[in-house]
């Protein structure tokens, strides 16, 4: 999908919908697809959402380094049989991923306790832990805005650059938690990656569930393809 598109979408929903909101929506509205199929009427699931941790802001470009510092925030997201019967559901659930309180709270505090406990406790106990926070989410969820522009590597000499055309966009279910669920933005794309235990989601129920995101985007798309987006006044 185009990243372009995706965001144009999510302008002509309109309603403060982002395009967080619609990725959600459409990959809730998915799941409970997928659900109804298998004979599962869940009206809801229980994710966990990255979140970047950090401390400070690097001072210089040249000091800015590849970390990989974040923590979880949990949520509970509805689902709905519908795309616009989802947004409105969708909009107030993040809305508590948006509070500045919860997020701070949440993120440094589940951040600093895996952070000791790893350094501290034995990794038998760690493991416990994991074992069984993680049997109370369904899935991981991350939309990761990527690079706007092409990304390189210089060699040692800077004769050579090697462009970046991709990105991996998964992530590794932990614990108990079963699906994994990414979307990234490269450039002018948008991608979404879904990896599960095959205990909870077989490779084609995998395949129907990226299928099913995508079928309800497009759908939106042409419901409203007539509509003309609302110039930005603070872009005046």
């Amino acid at each position: 999908m185009k990243f372009k598109e995706i965001k144009e979408l999510s302008k002509k929903i309109g309603g403060g919908i982002t395009i967080n909101d619609l990725i959600a929506s459409a990959i809730t509205t998915g799941l409970r697809k997928l659900f109804k199929e298998n004979g599962d009427n869940s009206d809801s699931v229980s994710i966990v959402v990255p979140s970047s941790v950090r401390f400070e802001f690097y001072p210089k470009r040249e000091d800015v380094k590849l970390e990989n510092k974040f923590s979880a925030i949990p949520v509970v997201f509805p689902l709905s049989d519908t795309m616009q019967e989802a947004y409105p559901k969708i909009k107030k659930a993040s809305a508590k991923l948006k509070n500045s309180f919860y997020n701070f709270l949440m993120t440094y505090a589940t951040y600093a306790f895996t952070f000791y406990s790893n350094s501290i406790a034995p990794h038998s106990a760690t493991r416990r832990v994991i074992d069984t926070v993680t049997p109370s989410f369904t899935m991981g969820f991350s939309n990761l805005p990527g690079p706007i522009k092409p990304m390189f590597y210089e060699n040692l000499e800077k004769t050579k650059r090697y462009y970046a055309v991709a990105s991996h966009t998964y992530i590794i279910p932990s614990g108990f938690v079963g699906i994994g669920c990414i979307c990234m933005s490269f450039c002018d794309s948008f991608k979404l990656t879904v990896t599960s235990d095959n205990s909870l989601l077989s490779k084609e129920d995998n395949q129907k569930l990226v299928k099913y995101v995508e079928d309800f985007i497009r759908s939106e798309k042409l419901r409203l393809k007539d509509v003309v987006i609302k110039e930005d006044k603070k872009k005046k």
